[in-house]
């Protein structure tokens, strides 16, 4: 479980640290304070690749297609001017001088980090380079034939070793080669505007359902709809994929989830991310979306409740006052107040965090002062 975080010269952020993070973290602030960002760099620092990243933040439609050679593996290419534009934005103020950086402490002793630069490398001691990767590609066709314009190295470290991906930006395509870049850790995210069941995310209901674990997302979904009584996974011919039911108590016809409405949704998504980040992380973006007031309270209360009996560290975001307040009564109530609320604010042109504990976010609250 993350300690602490820092955040360099990564997007909006000059110097961005966070102490004592909790098992369960809120951040809110005003629009552009580098809230989703923040989600962001530590999908980044979990090993998830770019590529993902910005694809699933950013929403950018990302155009694959592949080097092959006869005898050898295939290698990731993308089409020109995609992938530079948007590794750009990663840099704080596009700064390219300066380099990125993801720091954070895991426990008593381990430490996490990710370094993100550019490097202005000749083909010859970028080929003498990927060549010490483990990989049989032959790189010297890509390299002779199209002048390199940059190279973004984004280096890891974890677990007492480095790990590195290169990112070749030529003139007609931009080259992705990597180190055998393991899990660094389970991650799961959930974006603001994600309204909808797609197959990958019902896939992992499956996995749920395998290890007897839809409890989980039932005990969730029984704060909108008291009457369900299970889930069931049926593919439907019409639609070409598989689609959630529920199963209603008195009901004699199974309901698709998506009729149901959007809160239905959420937290059938929220509780299926949450099954499958065992010993890792969730991140949710605007963790309001969706959900009437009324039942947040509840909701946070299952969520820490859940999150701990699975080891997860959630890390959300929020534009709401009633979210803020139902986190803090919920959490009050417990025996460890394992949670903790940041406001990102601009101070003198810089994004800072504001922290707030139990007692100071208490005072806050019942003196109606403006936390986010």
């Amino acid at each position: 479980m993350y300690k602490s975080l820092r955040i360099r010269n990564f997007r909006g952020f000059h110097d961005l640290v966070l102490d004592d993070l909790a098992r369960i973290n809120l951040f809110a602030g005003k629009n552009n304070s580098g809230k989703t960002a923040l989600l962001e760099a530590l999908l980044l620092l979990q090993g998830v690749s770019p590529e993902e990243v910005i694809a699933s933040l950013r929403r950018v439609e990302w155009q694959r297609r592949w080097i092959e050679r006869p005898g050898t593996e295939r290698i990731r290419t993308w089409l020109p001017g995609e992938m530079e534009a948007e590794v750009l934005l990663l840099f704080n103020q596009m700064d390219l001088e300066e380099v990125v950086e993801i720091t954070s402490q895991i426990g008593e002793s381990e430490r996490q980090s990710l370094k993100i630069a550019v490097k202005k490398w000749s083909a010859k001691e970028l080929k003498e380079l990927l060549e010490e990767l483990p990989s049989s590609f032959i790189y010297e066709d890509f390299l002779r034939r199209r002048p390199i314009d940059r190279v973004f190295l984004f280096e890891y470290q974890a677990r007492d070793r480095n790990y590195r991906i290169f990112y070749i930006i030529a003139k007609k395509d931009s080259l992705i080669i990597s180190d055998e870049l393991p899990a660094l850790g389970v991650s799961s995210y959930r974006g603001a505007r994600d309204l909808f069941l797609t197959p990958e995310i019902i896939g992992d209901y499956g996995n749920l359902e395998k290890a007897g674990e839809t409890e989980i997302v039932l005990q969730l979904l029984k704060f909108v709809e008291p009457r369900i009584e299970r889930l069931v996974t049926i593919y439907d011919d019409r639609r070409k994929e598989p689609i959630l039911y529920g199963v209603m108590r008195e009901m004699r016809h199974r309901m698709p989830l998506y009729v149901m409405g959007d809160g239905m949704i959420r937290l059938v998504d929220l509780g299926i991310r949450l099954g499958n980040a065992r010993n890792g992380i969730l991140l949710i973006d605007e963790f309001e979306n969706g959900l009437h007031w009324s039942v947040l309270p509840k909701v946070w209360e299952a969520l820490g409740e859940i999150a701990r009996q699975l080891n997860v560290q959630v890390f959300a975001t929020t534009h709401s006052y009633e979210c803020v307040k139902s986190a803090h009564e919920a959490f009050s109530k417990r025996d460890s107040y394992d949670f903790r609320l940041y406001r990102l604010e601009e101070v003198e042109g810089e994004i800072q965090a504001v922290a707030y504990d139990r007692e100071t976010l208490g005072i806050a609250l019942e003196a109606r002062l403006e936390v986010r």
